[in-house]
Order: structure tokens, then C-alpha cells, then sequence
């Protein structure tokens, strides 16, 4: 008798193994809702806006603009440094820091596409760029391609 109650218990038990989460309801979105008890931090808040931020850069940047005729991506390689009718924009954070004296890469790419003429760099023809992106662009697009610019490693 107690073979067949355990042998019962066995089977039982075995019969019901898998199906705790039959009814589970299925997650509705996969964007990360914190608790109360979960905080994001500053930094991370703050890194994510850069990534949204850099987002909204990268389609700028591959947006074809009337007022000049072509994209940016027309003339400017993102996967190398090369030329290709501008400069190749790989890496460009690293050089273009410290190229001029007191001007950070942020703001030596901002002033680069704003006013292209003020920094030409050598083998480069000066007027080949539009001169007039700063009209074109707000300065929350312009902050956005220069994000995006950033993240070219």
C-alpha cells in the first residue's frame, strides 16, 4: 500500500511539473519599466538620452536635404577614414580632440559642419562644403549629429 501511495505522489508530482507557468501573462513591452525599488541613476539616465540623442544624429546624417542636394552620408565614409569626397569619419572623436588649442572634439566637429570653411584640414579643398548647415539645422539637431559623430569608433 504505501508503494502505491508513493508511487501515486510520484506521478502526481511529475504530471504537474511544467505547467506552473501555463497562465503566466506575456510581458506587453520590452522597454525597462523600473520599481520603485529599482533607480536609475543619473549616469545611466544620462546615457541613455546620449544613445536617443545619437540615434537621431545617425538619421540626420543619412537624410537627404534639398537645400543642398545630397545627404551627408553622400560625401562622408562612417566605416573608414579615407576620403571620399569629405573626410572619412571613423574615429573622428579621437582626431579631432586636442587639434586645435582649448577646442574639444565636440565642439571642432560642431564648428565643422556649421562654418566648414574654419578648420580645413590639409589635402582638403576649402568651399566644398555647404556653408550652410547652421541655417538648416536647429541646434538640438546639430547636438544630435555631432552625438551621432561621436560614436563613430
Amino acid at each position: 500500500m504505501k508503494k502505491i501511495i508513493v508511487l501515486i505522489v510520484v506521478m502526481l508530482a511529475v504530471a504537474g511539473c511544467g505547467r506552473r507557468n501555463i497562465d503566466a501573462p506575456t510581458p506587453t513591452s520590452s522597454v525597462f519599466q523600473p520599481t520603485p525599488t529599482q533607480a536609475v541613476s543619473a549616469a545611466d539616465a544620462a546615457q541613455a538620452q546620449l544613445v536617443a540623442l545619437a540615434a537621431d544624429g545617425e538619421v540626420l546624417f543619412n537624410t537627404f536635404y534639398a537645400e543642398v542636394g545630397f545627404a551627408c552620408e553622400t560625401c562622408h565614409f562612417v566605416d573608414q577614414e579615407g576620403m571620399k569626397i569629405g573626410p572619412g569619419l571613423l574615429n573622428v572623436s579621437d582626431r579631432s580632440e586636442g587639434l586645435i588649442d582649448g577646442v574639444s572634439a565636440e565642439d571642432y566637429v560642431h564648428a565643422s559642419i556649421v562654418n566648414p570653411n574654419d578648420y580645413i584640414v590639409e589635402d582638403y579643398t576649402a568651399n566644398l562644403m555647404p556653408q550652410t548647415y547652421g541655417d538648416i539645422f536647429t541646434e538640438e539637431e546639430l547636438d544630435a549629429l555631432v552625438a551621432y559623430l561621436m560614436t563613430l569608433q
